[in-house]
């Protein structure tokens, strides 16, 4: 689920042993809930999402403002909707018709199946999906986000939940996330 949906989770006092946020801002609404400081295990870059061939010849961000486009979003308030109109506010870009959607993995299938001509989700979630192409977003335009995890007060695990932590942050889980679009802390 999105970090937002999750940390409502919390809020709602299910049980949860570890939280691991797409951002900052979501771990900070639950900190009165979780046992010391929240840690940053990996961060993530912004990235254009295709579908396989490019049917609507995106080329980047400025694409984002072409009306004849059916273009994706996460929605205000997710981490990737958020830093997606960041990218765009900094580029200058007023977005044309748009999806919203609630989480970075439902926008990526829906661009996957050919119903978006484009959206902005992580390069991370580029590279989990073959039926996708990415388009860059320049350095000076892109955004990124950190990971943090911190251990939940009610865990009735805190061991188990400390040793999961310590594996995200060992060499074995960063050289994966790695692999998979992630960069270390």
């Amino acid at each position: 689920g999105s970090s937002a949906l999750l940390r409502e989770q919390i809020l709602a006092g299910a049980p949860v042993h570890v939280f691991a946020s797409a951002d900052r801002h979501n771990m900070g609404m639950v900190e009165e809930f979780t046992v010391g400081n929240p840690v940053v295990f990996a961060t993530n870059m912004l990235m254009v999402a295709v579908p396989s061939g490019n049917p609507g010849a995106v080329t980047g961000l400025e694409d984002f403002g072409r009306d004849d486009l059916y273009l994706g979003l996460c929605a205000p308030g997710v981490p990737c909707g958020d830093l997606a109109l960041a990218a765009l506010e900094a580029a200058g870009v007023e977005t044309a018709k748009h999806s919203a959607e609630t989480n970075a993995r439902s926008l990526l299938v829906k661009t996957a199946e050919g119903e978006l001509d484009a959206s902005i989700v992580y390069v991370s979630d580029v590279r989990s999906e073959p039926l996708v192409e990415g388009i860059e977003i320049a350095d000076q335009f892109n955004q990124s986000t950190e990971y943090p995890v911190a251990i939940v007060t009610d865990s009735d695990d805190v061991e188990g939940a400390s040793s999961f932590v310590e594996f995200l942050l060992s060499r074995t889980a960063q050289s994966v996330m790695s692999d998979h679009g992630f960069s270390a802390p």
